[in-house]
């Protein structure tokens, strides 16, 4: 709005200016018009007209450039939540079938399903935990927790231990979910 003001004072100077060079040029003494008079009125009026025009078009394109960003960054947000929802439904997705693997544990590859239980319970805590989902993180633990302690006779190798032990100590914010770090000590080869 400011910049509307602005370009308003300087057309009123190039109009000022304007007839200040007309009455320079007309003699003081005659009231006739001359050709040179007019010829500079008029050029005059045409460049305060160039200027105001200019002046307009630079506020017009300044306002267009805020629209642009405006819409961009609304486009950025936009896209932001897609991404996030998307990471949400991954990591809903993968604490599903980490509890789906618990309760599928059987004697037969007991082994691999709580492998594949623990490993996508690891991967769902860190993904969830970043997106602040501290209420699934805990329900995934505590069924990690519960599960790990029932099917404690089904022994891991020091390599799958030590996987799982690193993708546990990627989730982020750990203090906000109880038990994970009981989780993280259980997965310690000792």
């Amino acid at each position: 709005m400011c910049k509307f003001w602005i370009s308003i004072a300087l057309s009123l100077f190039s109009i000022i200016l304007s007839g200040i060079a007309i009455a320079v040029t007309l003699p003081s003494i005659e009231l006739s018009v001359n050709y040179e008079g007019v010829f500079l009125g008029v050029l005059s009026f045409a460049v305060t007209l160039l200027i105001g025009w200019n002046i307009y078009t630079v506020v017009d394109l300044k306002e267009y450039q805020k629209k642009y960003n405006v819409l961009n960054k609304k486009i950025e947000r936009g896209v932001n939540y897609l991404h996030n929802k998307e990471d949400y439904n991954q990591g809903l997705s993968m604490a599903y079938n980490s509890m789906g693997l618990a309760g599928a544990i059987s004697k037969e590859s007991q082994e691999n399903i709580k492998i594949q239980m623990l490993l996508q319970g690891a991967a769902a805590l860190k993904t969830l935990s970043t997106l602040g989902e501290f209420g699934i993180c805990q329900s995934v633990v505590n069924t990690l927790l519960e599960t790990n302690s029932v099917t404690d006779k089904i022994i891991l190798s020091e390599e799958e231990i030590n996987n799982i032990h690193s993708l546990l100590m990627e989730v982020p914010h750990m203090d906000k979910i109880d038990g994970l770090l009981d989780l993280i000590n259980m997965m310690k080869v000792e």
